[in-house]
């Protein structure tokens, strides 16, 4: 599993990707990147051991839906729109298994040319982020996926 961080030209949001690399639930639009990595930290610090935090609920159209609720009930992340309750229960167990050591990358803007190691060193996509985030231009839309291995 991991967390990437997309910029649209305009917000930034990140997504949590699992087996297979199927998004499990995607952030509201934050304003900086600082923002979203914040918002992926209390993520992180409420999913690990969080079974008590999970919660799944039917929808009035029959369909099933998820949140993750902080300590002081916010609701962080939420995920909807799933048929069978088969498979809000496997998510909840997928994002129950967060925590501080799920990796966090941050896609690198459309027409940035990045290292060839960046996409085998998680480290390596943040900083080439950091410097190229200086030099593209704010409007440029992200929409790489990076993925490890």
């Amino acid at each position: 599993m991991y967390f990437l961080v997309q910029y649209d030209g305009v917000q930034w949001r990140w997504s949590l990707y699992g087996p297979g690399d199927d998004v499990f639930a995607t952030s509201p639009p934050y304003d900086s990147q600082t923002d979203a990595h914040e918002a992926i930290r209390q993520v992180k610090n409420a999913a690990g051991g969080a079974c008590t935090r999970l919660r799944k609920a039917p929808t009035r159209a029959g369909r099933w839906y998820w949140h993750l609720k902080s300590r002081n009930g916010k609701v962080l992340v939420r995920g909807e729109g799933y048929v069978q309750e088969a498979d809000v229960d496997r998510v909840i167990t997928l994002v129950a298994l967060v925590d501080a050591l799920t990796p966090t990358r941050t896609a690198a803007p459309v027409g940035v040319q990045a290292a060839p190691t960046v996409s085998r060193h998680v480290r390596d996509v943040d900083r080439a982020w950091e410097v190229a985030a200086g030099r593209a231009a704010a409007r440029t839309a992200s929409r790489l996926r990076i993925k490890v291995g």
